[in-house]
């Protein structure tokens, strides 16, 4: 009778490798784009409450301070807002435009958000977006 050795395989195959290798790229490829729009939405939410939290700030000032508004937002010290967004006030409306906060994106993931790109919000809380060349886009994808 004669004795055989068996041999077991200890590791993988290139075919295996190459198996896992192809999945996990599929799955990274599906991955990222939906992790990149969720930042985008979840940093677009975040500029909105900050615009809300402005607005309240510049009526604020604005009943204590003699009906004047302040000179610029850095005077809002209680205020802690994004780095992802650039936000201005002008003051040079009357009526429900009396002043007029924005938000725009400075940074190049938020400036990849074609849906929102600029963020308006006015005096009587009336609310408006704008694109990259300034022209006013639909206003349902934005606001909450």
């Amino acid at each position: 009778m004669k004795l055989t050795k068996k041999y077991f395989q200890n590791g993988l195959s290139l075919i295996e490798l190459m198996i896992v290798v192809t999945i996990v790229g599929s799955l990274t490829a599906i991955v990222i784009p939906t992790y990149s729009a969720y930042i985008i939405k979840s940093e677009r939410k975040r500029a909105l409450t900050e615009l809300y939290q402005l607005h309240f700030f510049i009526e604020g000032y604005y009943t204590l301070n003699n009906a004047t508004y302040p000179d610029d937002l850095s005077e809002c010290v209680l205020c802690d807002l994004s780095t992802h967004y650039l936000f201005s006030l002008n003051k040079n409306g009357t009526g429900n435009n009396s002043f007029v906060l924005s938000a725009t994106p400075k940074t190049a993931q938020q400036q990849k958000d074609t849906d929102c790109y600029t963020l308006k919000l006015n005096a009587a809380f009336e609310t408006s977006n704008q694109d990259k060349d300034g022209n006013v886009i639909n206003n349902e994808k934005c606001w909450f």
